[in-house]
């Protein structure tokens, strides 16, 4: 589908070519696969969830991602109340 020569799949499957963002993003719509799912476990509907975000909402999402899990719990348990008691 990609029309790349099968030495160069060879050598970007064995780390002797790097792979850029446009030849990855290429290589995932060739499979029908989000990019982000190279680097994921996250189903195709997260992905896609998150590929709608705006900018503000990815710096957001991402923030929550790194936080410590007990922050995280803290955070939950506040939003979660927030949200139940609205």
């Amino acid at each position: 589908m990609l029309r790349w020569f099968p030495a160069r799949i060879w050598e970007m499957e064995n780390g002797i070519l790097g792979v850029d963002t446009i030849e990855l993003n290429a290589i995932a719509q060739a499979l029908g696969v989000h990019p982000g799912g190279f680097f994921d476990t996250r189903s195709w509907a997260t992905w896609e969830a998150i590929s709608e975000m705006n900018d503000s909402s990815l710096i957001f999402a991402k923030t929550i991602e790194e936080i410590d899990p007990r922050s995280r719990a803290v955070l939950e348990q506040v939003f979660l109340g927030a949200a139940f008691n609205a």
